[in-house]
């Protein structure tokens, strides 16, 4: 593999790892993240962690590179002091590589521990208590004790045994014989595993044994899973049930038992059950991922070769096997497929990335799954319509994918197409003479501005993925798709082919549906309140929205009134609601599963709903309520007396409010303090309310107050008040003159301020004593020639970031204006900056690490060189220090020679740390 090829998977991983602990952070922070660039994203998830506390686990860790490693770790550097990172591995190496500590090695459980692990698989999905089988008791202790302490062994048996309470089944378990013939031969499949297949049966086998073409750690999703096991023949018909639904069965039933394990939406295979999967499949399923230079068995029927860049060897070997009927490949240096036009029993070609495809697809006549993603191809060749058992074609994230030929219609047993993100910009009449097609997937295409008109002969379709892509208008008749399932979001049109009444019939929805352009609707009275939303039993997740301003207010809440929904929503969103009051059911506490809601751009209310109610609600986002000048009582409980209502707001953990111009008052209820309403909030977003002059009188719980152009209220926060709040985020407040204006509570330990045009000076008085960690970003004023800083006092403050200062002078950071208890800092994109004070870091005694990152015009380090205390040195994007920082030959190296770990660029030039 070349050096390029090692590089830029190395950056993949650090990327994918890297975005997977910001998506987690983000969760928390309500933050989104669109950066491609490993090294900002790198920046953005030091900035959400920076002065917090974490712990981190890494499960099942086989990467041995130390470089994959540093860049991982180097964003979390820069938490809160007692963060912890636990790694769990098989490798000794690699614990020592990545810990600072003494490898832990974890024992096996107790059987006493492992019965309960047993008993809890077993049981709990039959609600009833294990002593109530004081026979099957005896037994599974025995079964547990042959277990040696395994979870994973334990854990598999019992997801086995729970349809089986009958104690003949169990004793066939204990018995077995399999227990010692393992054992004689020495074989690393577990016995226990080895049961859980041998009563697999004979349909799943097939299905499991299929799934050893899968490496180890890879990560999949079920509808693909489902997809390959029908086009294999591997899921039996069943009368009254789809093929999908069967495929879903087989699947539920081998998680049940603990074959497949879930992660995140995905799922992955147990490395030992992977193993289990490869020794049953035997010669039939060929993996390359470990070891291109297998002997090809012509015994294979199914390969696969899912690694990165790689280049497969003896691939001539591979196409004399005319026999394969799976090919799996992904990321491929090179691959020429002209050569598989002789392999006529292929059914599953998946070649990523692959362009262009060649005429000779149209030879796999037995083709019934292609899967080209991430393939630079424009357009397909008439030829592949021509594969008449084709059931799956995905051209996902083909970018430069533009259209369909309109010979797609004659692949009369396609069953899936997914285009999305694709390029595509209408699509063929003749996709509607496709009599089986269950699942049309056209999300993220941002040039497909409507569907094909004759949609409605689509009779067996179930979904309709169309998220993120802006349709005009819905086709006719949608309510003859009376099996659809999935639908995105319907558009209300205007003339009767389109109206509600079509969304109407739709009973059998799902999941989540949004419904746009009510203002289309022209006669309330012809939406029928019991079939438009409270017949649709399975929707969970719902979004009702206008396009435009309501000119009929009544109007616009009668038509509400009948949107209804029932109550085992658990997401609901409303925007653009012209009404000035909400109909009574927006709030009432019969809605027990709803979890998160969110009103935004309702201009003509002058009073919130009675949310205060709603048992679940943990997350709740208010936005653009123009005439909402006072939030009082009516917000907690509505038209209900207090002795007759619960606790406010019991389970709301976070609350945003935005572009509220007309808001000046937020009370609490009279009487409440300690047990009063907001008794979870931990986060507290407020952006654009600049009349709001103070919070409610006590928060209890708040963990995290982030205001954003709402100057008059900084002066109002106090101690009392926000007795746990530990951060504090100010942002864009223009009127902001010096901060802080009053005294803080002093339990904050973080502080931001961002984008401050107007701040001159940072006080003297009103700090937190606890203060830990400040940032500063794009307060230019403050770093005028007469800086007024009073940093010196800040005696607990250990972290200070100073980013995106675009006119700061070329030198600034004086001895004396930073605390000596500082141990982080970081300097930022600060491209005036050509050289610190000659004594900026003279006093700074416990530092001991500097980030120096896009100061584009640094030119060199203070001429006192930088404190003893320094272990870690990281100068990034900045090419004129860099020259002056190179090992043994640089200017500036002498300076900073002493250093344990210095980073230059994306490189470790020197590193005895560790």
């Amino acid at each position: 593999m070349s050096s390029n090829t090692r590089s830029t998977i190395q950056r993949t991983w650090c990327m994918r790892s890297t975005l997977k602990l910001y998506d987690a952070r983000s969760k928390v922070t309500s933050r989104t993240c669109s950066i491609e660039d490993q090294y900002d994203l790198q920046l953005k998830l030091k900035e959400v962690l920076e002065g917090q506390k974490f712990l981190l686990v890494l499960d099942d860790v086989w990467n041995e590179n130390y470089d994959r490693w540093y860049a991982l770790k180097s964003p979390l550097e820069f938490a809160a002091c007692g963060s912890k990172i636990i790694v769990t591995t098989r490798s000794e190496s690699i614990g020592s590589m990545m810990g600072n500590v003494p490898n832990h090695r974890l024992q096996v459980i107790s059987d006493e521990d492992g019965w309960k692990l047993f008993a809890k698989h077993v049981f709990s999905n039959n609600n009833v208590e294990p002593s109530k089988y004081s026979d099957l008791e005896v037994i599974g202790k025995k079964i547990v004790e042959k277990c040696q302490g395994l979870p994973l062994a334990i854990i598999s048996l019992g997801g086995l045994l729970r349809s089986k309470l009958n104690s003949k089944e169990w004793e066939k378990i204990l018995k077995n014989d399999i227990w010692e013939l393992i054992d004689e031969k020495k074989c690393d499949i577990l016995p226990a595993l080895w049961l859980s297949y041998y009563y697999l049966p004979p349909n799943l086998k097939r299905c499991f044994a299929y799934c050893s073409i899968f490496p180890k750690d890879f990560v999949f999703g079920k509808e693909i899973i489902i997809l390959l096991w029908m086009a294999e023949d591997l899921l039996q018909p069943q009368k009254y049930k789809t093929l999908e639904e069967v495929g879903d069965e087989y699947f539920s039933d081998l998680v049940s038992r603990s074959f497949f394990q879930c992660d995140d939406d995905n799922f992955i295979m147990h490395d030992l059950v992977n193993d289990l999967a490869s020794f049953v499949s035997g010669e039939f399923c060929l993996r390359l991922d470990d070891n291109d230079s297998k002997v090809v068995s012509s015994n294979a029927r199914h390969l696969s070769c899912m690694g990165y860049g790689r280049r497969i060897k003896n691939l001539e070997a591979l196409f004399e096997n005319k026999l394969l009927r799976t090919w799996l490949t992904n990321e491929l240096e090179s691959l020429d497929v002209e050569p598989m036009q002789t392999m006529q029993c292929l059914r599953v070609l998946r070649c990523i990335p692959i362009s262009p495809l060649p005429d000779s697809i149209g030879n796999l006549k037995l083709l019934r799954y292609l899967d080209l993603r991430w393939s630079g191809i424009e357009a397909i060749p008439d030829t592949v319509c021509t594969l008449y058992n084709l059931q799956t074609l995905i051209l996902r994230n083909c970018y430069q994918f533009r259209c369909l030929p309109n010979s797609i219609g004659n692949l009369k047993n396609l069953r899936y197409l997914n285009l999305s993100g694709t390029a595509v910009k209408q699509l063929p009449e003749t996709i509607c003479n496709l009599p089986d097609l269950r699942t049309l997937s056209l999300s993220y295409c941002p040039s497909l501005s409507r569907l094909p008109n004759s949609m409605a002969r689509l009779t067996n379709l179930r979904h309709i993925n169309i998220e993120e892509t802006y349709l005009e208008e819905m086709p006719p008749q949608m309510s003859a798709l009376k099996f659809l399932e999935k639908l995105s979001y319907f558009i209300v049109g205007k003339d009767s082919g389109s109206s509600i009444e079509e969304l109407e019939k739709l009973s059998n929805l799902r999941g989540s549906l949004g419904i746009k352009r009510l203002e289309n609707i022209v006669n309330v009275e012809d939406v029928s309140v019991a079939n438009v939303l409270m017949d649709k039993k399975y929707l969970t997740r719902l979004s009702l929205e206008w396009d435009n301003d309501v000119d009929d207010s009544h109007k616009a809440k009668r038509l509400l009134e009948r949107l209804e929904p029932r109550i085992n929503v658990e997401k609901l969103a409303i925007a653009n609601y012209g009404g000035t009051s909400f109909p009574d059911w927006v709030g009432r506490d019969l809605f027990c599963r709803l979890g998160k809601m969110e009103l935004k751009n309702c201009r003509y209310c002058y009073l919130l709903p009675p949310l205060g109610q709603l048992p679940s609600l943990k997350e709740l986002r208010v936005k653009g309520f123009d005439m909402v000048e006072r939030i009082g009582h009516e917000f907690y409980c509505g038209g209900s007396s207090s002795n007759s209502m619960t606790r406010p707001f019991k389970s709301l953990e976070v609350l945003t409010f935005s572009d509220m111009s007309s808001w000046e008052e937020w009370l609490l209820m009279e009487g409440e303090q300690e047990d009063g309403a907001f008794p979870k909030l931990t986060r507290l977003e407020l952006t654009n309310c600049p009349k709001l002059a103070c919070l409610p009188d006590y928060l209890p719980s708040l963990n995290t107050l982030e205001i954003s152009g709402c100057k008059m209220l900084l002066a109002s926060l106090q101690g009392d008040q926000l007795p746990t709040l530990e951060l504090l985020e100010l942002s864009h407040c223009p009127e902001v003159e010096s901060f802080p204006e009053g005294r803080l509570p002093s339990n904050i330990h973080t502080i931001r301020i961002i984008y401050c045009a107007e701040l001159v000076s940072l006080s003297e008085e009103g700090w937190p004593s606890n203060l830990k960690s400040l940032s500063i970003s794009g307060c230019d004023k403050l770093f005028n020639i007469n800086m007024q800083w009073n940093l010196g006092m800040l005696t607990s403050l250990t972290s200070l970031k100073i980013s995106q200062q675009y006119v700061a002078p070329d030198s600034f950071l004086e001895e004396g204006q930073l605390p000596i208890t500082l141990t982080f800092l970081t300097l930022l994109g600060i491209p005036n900056l050509r050289s610190p004070h000659s004594k900026a870091f003279r006093s700074l005694t416990s530092l001991k690490k500097l980030k120096i990152c896009k100061c584009t015009n640094l030119q060199c380090l203070p001429e006192e060189g930088l404190p003893a205390s320094l272990e870690l040195l990281s100068i990034e994007s900045c090419p004129l220090v860099a020259q002056r920082c190179q090992r043994e030959i640089g200017e500036d190296w002498p300076k900073i020679a002493h250093i344990p770990c210095i980073r230059i660029v994306d490189r470790v030039i020197f590193d005895d740390m560790y």
